[in-house]
């Protein structure tokens, strides 16, 4: 290890000795266990926490305490030769709970849940919203004693794994430090409807349609113009959306038997783009056409008790064509051929996690996750990972605007853990290490070779949760 890397490691776990727990923080600051009072018959429940974090990559990327998996540093880039080291209070988070009463067989609340990792007019809504200021949840819903609830506003996607049943609030996101997550997490947090029945304390089922975007890749046409994005209009940022036209439809059925829970999930998308023949002055719009593709996917998940209340096991996979929005390293969802027709491209997430509570204060994790796309090869250079004409020896960084180092996967194996080390009157401290260490590769070029680099990873955090038990 260099001298610069050792002095920054040192740094890191010298001068933030503090770490939080996802584990503990996200669990009790969603389920309300914070400071509460009463507005007449409306009960308020506050949670969240001060975050002091630090995170050193032995590549810079430029990142704050979400990692940017889809742009690792190669060998013929500056930022391979540069470490990055920062210290960041912007995960600190809020929320607020409202509860209303039971009125005719129904009860109604709401979640609030923000923090400050916004990116003023580059943010965007592709996987998670990161405007200024940024919310995590904002949503509200409605339960009767029948088991329905009907849920609306921003939230985890119904795609993101669950602890038990489906209920919002009490996803099973992984414990890291890291804000991006783990590669192979499948995820989003965006604005949806979403329908639930709790049939019996073994058997849920819900349905969801959630806001749409995409990933498009190598959108390029032979001498004409293919439209897949434009820029933010009113009340949006300057970033670039895709022109889609339907939400996504999701499906999930969840059991719990009594040992573990498990879940299967169904997904429809659907992309457009619009294609205008001629080229620069010649285009004629009027004269367009718009081009469609759905794309179907699916995937299971489980959580087994290895040992109950001690060693909890999960694995969860999502499949198909036009996943990639739904994965933490964000690959593609679809390209398009010379006459600017989209072609979807199929792609698979898998996440394995090994979770251990030795103690009542204290937590361990380990994940390893991949996220991989196949080949679309349209022929003449067009679709994703086409070895017409490729040289991955003068790439200089990972694209999808281009036919040269189109990424192929993502891996990574991670470990941490969390220490609750004070818990009093004043609510308690959390302190915790995360150590990772990444994989990236493209496809193969003309000659057989792939672009492959690396990046590891090391994060420290501290939390205070004020007045929560």
């Amino acid at each position: 290890m260099k001298i610069s890397a050792l002095t920054s490691a040192i740094a890191l776990g010298l001068g933030l000795a503090g770490a939080s727990a996802v584990a503990f923080a996200d669990d009790q600051a969603l389920t309300g266990s914070g400071p509460s009072f009463n507005l007449g018959n409306v009960k308020l429940t506050v949670g969240g926490f001060i975050a002091a974090e630090s995170v050193y990559r032995n590549h810079d990327q430029v990142a704050d305490i979400a990692s940017k998996y889809q742009a690792i540093p190669l060998r013929g880039s500056d930022a391979y030769y540069l470490s990055d080291f920062r210290m960041t209070a912007r995960q600190s988070r809020l929320s607020l709970l409202v509860q209303g009463p039971e009125i005719n067989g129904g009860k109604a609340e709401a979640y609030y849940e923000g923090d400050f990792l916004g990116a003023a007019v580059t943010a965007n809504s592709t996987e998670s919203n990161s405007y200024t200021p940024r919310i995590r949840q904002i949503f509200t819903d409605y339960t009767t004693d029948s088991g329905f609830q009907i849920l609306a506003g921003q939230a985890w996607s119904l795609v993101t794994q669950n602890k038990s049943g489906i209920v919002a609030r009490k996803e099973n996101a992984p414990m890291t430090i890291e804000a991006q997550y783990v590669p192979g997490f499948s995820w989003t947090r965006n604005p949806q409807l979403r329908l639930t029945q709790k049939f019996s304390n073994a058997l849920t089922a819900a349905v969801s349609i959630e806001s749409p975007q995409a990933i498009p890749a190598n959108a390029k046409s032979n001498g004409i113009t293919v439209v897949t994005t434009q820029a933010g209009g009113a009340n949006m940022n300057s970033s670039q959306y895709t022109v889609d036209g339907l939400p996504d439809a999701i499906a999930k059925v969840a059991l719990d038997p009594g040992f573990g829970h498990y879940e299967v999930i169904g997904m429809v998308r659907n992309f457009r783009d619009r294609v205008d023949p001629g080229t620069g002055a010649a285009v004629k719009p009027a004269n367009g056409g718009n081009s469609r593709e759905s794309a179907s996917s699916f995937g299971a998940n489980f959580i087994l008790p290895v040992v109950p209340k001690l060693v909890d096991f999960q694995a969860s996979i999502l499949t198909g064509d036009g996943v990639g929005r739904y994965g933490s390293s964000q690959l593609p969802d679809y390209t398009t051929n010379h006459l600017g027709e989209i072609s979807t491209i199929k792609s698979t997430q898998i996440l394995f996690g090994l979770v251990a509570h030795p103690t009542p204060v204290i937590d361990l994790y380990a994940y390893a996750g991949e996220e991989k796309a196949d080949r679309n090869d349209l022929g003449g250079g067009y679709g994703y990972g086409s070895q017409v004409g490729t040289n991955n020896a003068t790439c200089t960084a990972f694209s999808s605007s281009g036919a040269s180092c189109n990424l192929e996967k993502v891996a990574q194996a991670t470990v941490g853990g969390w220490y609750k080390f004070y818990q009093g009157d004043m609510g308690y401290m959390q302190t915790g290490l995360q150590v990772s260490h990444t994989t990236a590769d493209s496809f193969t070029d003309a000659n057989g070779v792939a672009a492959k680099t690396s990046m590891n990873t090391v994060m420290a955090s501290f939390r205070y949760y004020p007045f929560q038990k």
